[in-house]
């Protein structure tokens, strides 16, 4: 896989050894591939998995497609088109998985209870899976965005575990050089930063954020409405400012600083 921003592949695992197979990218954060007969697959970044069959609930057309290598189209409800291939065909399939949409007003992810909902690395050599589902930075910040939800205003709760480092919250990310970040550094102010084409800018500084157990759970909040956010930290309001109206972008949790690690167990986008 090819991370954003990032000059070389990062290794996944490795793929069933099928043919004549097409790969699209489905609105919770998924891959499917589609092909002849039963060449059907479904690649889940939150479990690292690729899945072949239902058994956990994921469902797979039982005629994948028209052809060999078939054209894929996602459509505005979330489905996916399937026409046309290396053989002419009259005739075009609908795929429909897992709907959760851009406008799904509640999903809530336990990434290290195989839950339905999808948990994204976008880099995914930043995931550890040995101890807790964990996302490590190397550099800067590391990412997990939320599949489906794309929003201006709503909310994200996380339960997190800070082994190292800092964390925080992530709003309308759109890439990762736009995006609304909420910083939880310990020891430092907590932060709301907007970064717009890769330019970082700080909107505003609160408390100080206090130092916290490695080995236990916390849960951070960052909340935006009409032009506002908040940062809370274990029921604290540590900083709020305004924000602006933005774009609507997805959401998720961040690793904050060189070596920073955090364990997931759960995260919540609420519109």
């Amino acid at each position: 896989m090819i991370a954003p921003g990032v000059t070389i592949a990062r290794a996944i695992t490795r793929a069933p050894d099928l043919t004549d197979l097409s790969l699209l990218g489905l609105e919770d954060g998924r891959v499917v591939g589609l092909g002849t007969g039963r060449n059907a697959v479904v690649y889940d970044p939150t479990a690292d998995r690729w899945n072949t069959d239902t058994t956990d609930g994921l469902p797979l057309v039982t005629d994948p497609g028209p052809s060999a290598s078939p054209s894929l189209f996602r459509l505005a409800d979330g489905s996916v088109l399937v026409a046309g291939g290396s053989t002419l065909s009259s005739a075009a399939w609908i795929y429909r998985p897992s709907l959760v949409g851009p406008a799904s007003g509640s999903l809530t992810v336990v990434p290290s209870g195989g839950t339905a909902t999808v948990l994204t690395a976008p880099d995914p050599s930043t995931v550890s899976r040995a101890d807790g589902w964990q996302l490590t930075s190397p550099v800067g910040v590391a990412r997990a965005l939320v599949g489906g939800p794309r929003a201006a205003s709503g909310s994200v709760a996380a339960t997190i575990r800070v082994r190292e480092g800092g964390a925080g919250l992530v709003a309308r990310h759109l890439g990762p050089g736009q995006e609304l970040v909420a910083e939880l550094l310990p020891g430092a102010p907590a932060r709301i930063v907007e970064r717009i084409a890769g330019v970082s800018r700080t909107l505003c500084s609160g408390k100080d954020v206090p130092l916290l157990d490695p080995m236990s759970s916390v849960v951070a909040r960052l909340e935006v409405s009409s032009g506002s956010a908040r940062v809370v930290l274990s029921e604290d309001e540590l900083v709020s400012c305004d924000v602006g109206s933005g774009e609507r972008g997805a959401w998720g949790v961040i690793a904050l600083g060189a070596g920073a690690r955090v364990v997931i167990d759960t995260v919540t986008v609420a519109r």
